[in-house]
């Protein structure tokens, strides 16, 4: 908060006799007054400042604190407006709905004090928040050396949040307060913000706010406060998490009572011990689940960066964030979704526009795939949502930095989208033409587009990144033709296509574009891609073999169990080839129907393609090894998705398995089966494991157990709950309907 003028006591000489006493009950009044809030100085938001800018056309709160009951009057033009501080001191009024004018002073008097802020104007508030490209200083753009010396304008006026996270709502924050744009104030500001404010004063004229509120590195999940998750149908799992993390649920309180009395009985027992000159137990461990311990956890950025701001009206907001969330797929759709639905819900302000930002191309050396999944997500996230647009930048993107520096151009993207859905102002149009449908006649595929009138290509080329796949789901590179505004895509290398793709790759900067000018969002489509997620995760298309494909729920065996039969097996026909990838994909579908999938892609430990499949009795295989360069995605609850240079551990084995850590795998039990355990040569089929762990985040990836009892099996993503936390004897494969498994190499 602002402080008012503080309030100043004259202190009396003190005098050594009974005269002190009133003194001394006088001075012990006024402390207790200040210690309980009473004599709290009048005080203002900090996003309230001279230079500031106030939204116009729609009532404006003017909020802060004060003394308990103090009475407190608002004088903005010709509107006074007035209320009594409550009991916690805090004291909101609402300016009644505002028009754009000359700068002039707003003042807030209270029973003591009074303040006033100079050079106020009425416009257009917009706050600027994401990640590190929405953070990304004007300085480092590559129009910096023109625009900065150029920046000069008194009707724009830019505000600045300093990165902080907290597991409370915050009143208030750091910040840099209200300044006119300049060379010197706008050089460290969002270069996007900044271009996306300069270019709608451009157009409206009405003076601009703009408030940067982005942090670098940053999750979605911190962003989000738990009313727009609790707003969500599904992601229980995700709920969970933002309920167990908030201080003020029940299940929080629970938790955190239970955890104090444990802690009670503990010291009771420690202070024994000690009496007895006994050492300590060990202490009981904090319940981690409710903490918030990291700027990840759940609405811990909202609650320092964004909840002081939430009565502060605004028009809207551009959002420029994913790249640290690049492997979520598409639960980033219902993430977004309820970051869009709890700013609102939080500001009371349905009608709050949200301009997004799909995010730029990037070579991120693994996981080709994941990043097309979030472009996916963002876009039916808009889709979803009431007052959203999202602008594509696929164009502008540079495959060796993150950062890309032409942000002038997204910034005037987002000002053209905000000008014709936010003010009804169409002298010029942003739309990117979006898929329709698509429709297979003989060996094409014809996709049709929406927005856009006609299509064409930026280089004169034909259309490039489309893909089309076969019932196998192997994507071959299409052939293409533009019909309108439609594509005819066809290969010499499918006579029954069925499924089809664009721009569905990281590096994919593709030359596609509509009647504006403006590029083409990637998409997929086919059936097999609503039916089986397995396929819609897989491409064999992009340098990818298909070794072993089978069934681990009811695995096929013979020969009483020694041998498993694959359902697909090309192991000698891949024999003798060198790749220096594998990767494992599992689907399970559980008897309520839910799906559950993990991908795994590592560097390989092998060259025998031979020994990637099931070590069953047959091949009498016992691998056990690192393996690096670990990359993980998974939909389970609990499973760390991401990139591992170390961490991944291999145990396969066609006989029973020991609990001695035999290798000394870190984190790993003596006693119990999880990642450290230890195989046998055996004359007999023994239980036989499968399975692939990341040790250092303590998990089992999958497991595959047993399979010589087909629906008995032991199988599972994650660690067990049981007491082996490798799936060893719970028979789980029970608890599905069906499942694949596909191991490949490239």
């Amino acid at each position: 908060m602002h402080p008012a003028g503080r309030l100043k006591i004259q202190i009396p000489i003190r005098l050594n006799n009974e005269d002190d006493m009133p003194f001394k009950r006088l001075i012990s009044i006024l402390s207790l007054l200040f210690m309980t809030g009473q004599g709290m100085a009048l005080e203002l938001a900090p996003i309230f400042s001279d230079h500031m800018v106030l939204q116009r056309d729609m009532k404006v709160p003017i909020f802060g604190r004060g003394r308990d009951n103090e009475e407190v009057f608002v004088f903005f033009r010709n509107q006074k407006k007035s209320t009594r501080c409550n009991a916690k001191g805090e004291w909101k009024v609402e300016l009644d709905p505002l028009t754009v004018g000359v700068a002039t002073e707003l003042k807030v008097k209270g029973e003591e004090e009074a303040i006033v802020f100079k050079d106020v104007l009425v416009g257009e508030v917009w706050i600027c928040s994401g990640q590190s490209n929405m953070e990304f200083p004007l300085f480092k753009s590559d129009a910096a050396a023109k625009d900065i010396p150029q920046s000069e304008n008194n009707n724009i006026r830019i505000f600045t949040v300093t990165p902080a996270w907290s597991g409370k709502r915050a009143d208030n924050f750091k910040c840099k307060s209200w300044q006119a744009a300049g060379p010197e104030t706008v050089k460290e500001f969002s270069a996007i913000g900044y271009y996306f404010g300069k270019y709608l004063y451009s157009k409206n004229k009405a003076p601009i706010g703009l408030i940067n509120c982005s942090w670098g590195g940053t999750t979605i999940t911190a962003w989000t406060p738990i009313e727009g998750v609790n707003a969500l149908t599904g992601e229980d799992d995700y709920k969970k998490s933002f309920i167990l993390k908030d201080y003020r649920t029940e299940e929080n309180l629970k938790i955190s009572r239970e955890y104090i009395d444990i802690q009670k009985k503990w010291t009771s027992d420690a202070e024994e011990r000690l009496r007895n000159d006994t050492p300590l137990a060990m202490p009981p461990r904090p319940p981690l689940q409710i903490m918030c311990t990291s700027p990840s956890d759940p609405s811990v950025i909202f609650n320092a960066m964004v909840n002081p701001l939430v009565r502060f009206a605004i028009r809207g907001v551009i959002w420029y964030q994913g790249e640290r969330d690049r492997n979520d797929g598409e639960s980033y759709r219902d993430k977004l979704k309820a970051l869009i639905n709890g700013w609102r819900l939080n500001w009371l302000q349905d009608k709050m526009f949200f301009y997004i930002v799909q995010l730029a191309p990037f070579d991120y050396k693994t996981a080709p795939h994941n990043l097309p999944a979030i472009w996916e997500a963002q876009a039916k996230a808009v889709e979803d949502s009431n007052d959203c647009a999202m602008v594509v930048i696929n164009d502008l993107g540079n495959l060796n930095d993150i950062h890309p520096t032409s942000k002038m151009e997204v910034g005037k993207r987002l000002a053209i989208a905000a000008l014709n859905k936010t003010y009804a102002n169409n002298d010029e149009t942003y739309r990117h033409a979006k898929f329709k449908s698509y429709e297979i006649i003989d060996n094409k595929v014809i996709v049709s587009f929406d927005d856009a009138k006609s299509l064409a290509t930026a280089d004169g080329n034909p259309p490039n990144w489309f893909e089309i796949a076969g019932e196998n789901g192997v994507f071959y590179t299409a052939e293409s033709q533009i019909d309108g505004n439609k594509v005819i895509l066809t290969s010499p290398q499918l006579a029954k296509p069925q499924l089809v793709r664009f721009a569905w790759h990281m590096k994919a900067q593709p030359n596609l574009i509509n009647d504006l000018g403006y590029p083409t969002s990637a998409f997929r489509a086919g059936k097999s891609l609503t039916k089986n997620k397995l396929e819609a995760l897989i491409d064999p298309g992009d340098g990818w073999d298909v070794v072993y494909a089978f069934n681990p729920v009811d695995a096929k065996v013979q020969d009483n169990g020694k041998k498993l039969i694959y359902d697909i097996d090309h192991s000698k026909e891949l024999e003798g080839k060198a790749f220096k990838r594998i990767a494992y994909f599992l689907l399970l579908e559980r008897n309520d129907g839910k799906e559950e999938y993990i991908y795994i892609e590592a560097g390989s430990f092998t060259k025998n393609v031979s020994m990637l499949g099931v070590p069953d009795f047959a091949s009498k295989h016992i691998t056990q090894m690192y393996i690096n360069n670990l990359c993980v995605k998974s939909n389970v609850s609990g499973i760390k998705n991401g990139s591992y240079e170390r961490g991944g551990y291999l145990e396969f084995f066609y006989s029973d398995p020991s609990p001695i850590n035999q290798y000394r795998i870190p984190y790993a039990s003596d006693l119990n089966l999880d990642w450290g355990d230890k195989g046998s040569i055996s004359e007999v089929p023994g239980i036989g494991s499968m399975q692939i762990h990341n040790w250092k985040e303590r998990q089992v990836l999958f497991a595959f157990n047993n399979w010589k009892t087909a629906k008995d099996a032991d199988i599972g993503i994650g660690n067990s709950p049981s007491t082996n936390i490798d799936w060893t004897n719970t028979k789980s494969a029970r608890n599905y309907k069906k499942g694949q498994m596909l191991i490949l190499i490239k």
